[in-house]
């Protein structure tokens, strides 16, 4: 049971970092919380930094709801000056120089469906993008081949990413979708001149080169099809990978498309099969989904124009199976996941930028779903009443059943988010962390968790609310070793306690003898009811 002399155990200089926070949620009961970011930039495509939650209204599967949470997640400038915090103080407020980095962005370099000239001009630019990148910038390369690698997982150390770029390795794929394209022209012009050498008449061995070049089509389609089936399956994994990470992350996708016709006119079914058509377009635009699920927005660039520069000229032949027009799928997988695709720019950087330009006009905005957790995919939709402000979102969401509240967290689960080295803003932490005078070895960790970023729900009784929180303590040594201590905090409280919570946030401490090879402790904070995490890494020396 919590009681309100708990306050006590804050230092006053700790309290005073909450001053000036925005207004306390909504609480509503029993209810699931969906939370989405919303990227805002101007006709020049510019973040903007000053919006309101009065300025934002939602639509729920074509339906309003209040918002019930809503923060500002550019965070300040950089470059600008940081909060000058007293020795043994840490915070992983962003202001305050803290650990939850802003900028998360993944390079995805896509060596299945790219063509084997493009590939090495994607080489020769992913050297280059480095310069692009802004500071507190966490960037991670992976690539998707015969086998999925992970180049570099993320780092902000830029000589180590050259190092992993390095390890990039430029793969021949058989099957290219090129090669559908050239069939589909090589088959046109070799059935026109068959029916202008025999005016339409079908001898036995016309059938026979007929249905040869027919075989060889559709054996063509049947290998882009099951590479389709693929880069979806390797996609879903890399967004499994990144739910880890709160918030949104910017996924950059490096490929020569995949041209899948999505219902467009002119496909030939003939060459690749009764339904497999309608298949992949639902595939493509499920593995959207669950990558917009996860918070991933994808930016996808085309990697045939960093070979050849200008309007793409790789628009297939639309009678002939797959088209190699790659619009239909950027448009849809970047519309449904609230990224951006570049079609016929030859800079790599540009993606890149623009992804980072996009986090300083990043909203955190969440609302109460209504309905029971049924899995399905419902819409939604934010707009602004700001004249000349354009809006970046995932375009919907699901509430499974499966993510219901109090979800466990699985000891592998624990051991990723302590050695994940993003660090998470998601709860906003500030700590006081020191040896204890005249205890030998004894190390005192006074925490304040912000209240704001905790989920009450209503209690048993009509006049309290509830919040359950996960505290895990984990010591790492220079050799990788993990060392954890766990403790469920489980609040009752009063709306008038409630107010104080907001106001000068929850406290926690604890008091232990780390390990004598310890060389950091990392401290998690999880609200069970919304899956929110704060991570902060402390010192004590």
């Amino acid at each position: 049971m919590y009681t309100a002399g708990m306050f006590r155990i804050v230092p006053l200089f700790v309290c005073l970092l909450l001053s000036g926070q925005s207004e306390p949620p909504t609480f509503r009961a029993n209810t699931q919380v969906v939370e989405f970011t919303v990227v805002a930039v101007d006709k020049k495509g510019q973040p903007v930094a000053d919006l309101k939650r009065e300025d934002f209204t939602l639509l729920d599967a074509g339906k309003p709801r209040e918002i019930a949470f809503f923060r500002y997640e550019g965070g300040a400038d950089p470059a600008g000056a940081k909060v000058a915090l007293p020795p043994h103080v840490f915070s992983n407020r962003l202001e305050m120089g803290g650990s939850g980095v802003r900028d998360v962005t993944a390079i995805l370099i896509d060596s299945s469906n790219t063509a084997i000239e493009d590939q090495m001009a994607v080489k020769a630019h992913a050297v280059k993008f480095l310069k692009a990148l802004a500071p507190q910038t966490m960037v991670a390369i992976f690539q998707m081949g015969r086998e999925f690698r992970v180049l570099h997982d993320f780092t902000d150390d830029l000589s180590s990413l050259r190092a992993g770029l390095d390890k990039l390795k430029v793969e021949f794929q058989a099957g290219m979708p090129m090669d559908s394209a050239l069939e589909a022209r090589q088959a046109t012009m070799f059935f026109d001149a068959l029916e202008a050498r025999h005016r339409g008449a079908r001898g036995p061995g016309q059938e026979a080169e007929r249905s040869l070049v027919f075989s060889r089509m559709q054996f063509n389609s049947t290998v882009q099809a099951d590479r389709v089936d693929r880069s979806m399956r390797l996609l879903e994994s890399l967004g499994t990978h990144l739910a880890s990470i709160p918030g949104r992350k910017s996924l950059v996708w490096v490929t020569g498309g995949l041209g899948a016709s999505l219902g467009r006119p002119g496909l030939n079914t003939q060459f690749i099969g009764p339904g497999t058509a309608e298949r992949l377009e639902k595939g493509t635009r499920v593995t959207s989904q669950r990558l917009a699920q996860a918070g991933v927005a994808l930016y996808a660039l085309d990697a045939g124009a960093l070979s050849a520069p200008g309007p793409s000229t790789r628009m297939g032949a639309p009678g002939y199976g797959f088209s190699q027009d790659t619009r239909a799928v950027f448009e849809l997988m970047t519309a449904t996941t609230g990224g951006r695709y570049f079609l016929n720019t030859g800079d790599f950087a540009e993606a890149i930028k623009k992804s980072q330009s996009d986090a300083r006009g990043t909203y955190l905005v969440g609302f109460y779903a209504q309905g029971e957790p049924d899995g399905k995919w419902r819409s939604l939709k934010a707009t602004v009443a700001r004249p000349g402000v354009i809006l970046l979102h995932r375009k919907g969401y699901q509430v499974d059943p499966a993510s219901a509240l109090g979800a466990e967290w699985g000891a592998e689960q624990w051991q990723v988010a302590m050695r994940n080295p993003l660090g998470s803003a998601a709860i906003r932490l500030n700590a006081y962390c020191a040896r204890v005078t005249g205890e030998a070895g004894s190390v005192q960790l006074t925490l304040q968790v912000d209240g704001e970023d905790v989920l009450f729900r209503q209690g048993v009784a009509p006049d309290r609310r509830e919040a359950e929180l996960e505290v895990a303590i984990g010591e790492k040594t220079t050799d990788g070793r993990l060392r954890m201590q766990q403790q469920v905090i489980r609040l009752t409280l009063s709306e008038q306690q409630i107010a104080t919570v907001l106001e000068k946030g929850i406290p926690y401490r604890k008091q232990w003898k780390p390990g004598a090879e310890t060389a950091v402790v990392r401290v998690l904070v999880r609200d069970k009811a919304t899956g929110r995490l704060g991570a902060l890494d402390v010192r004590y020396d």
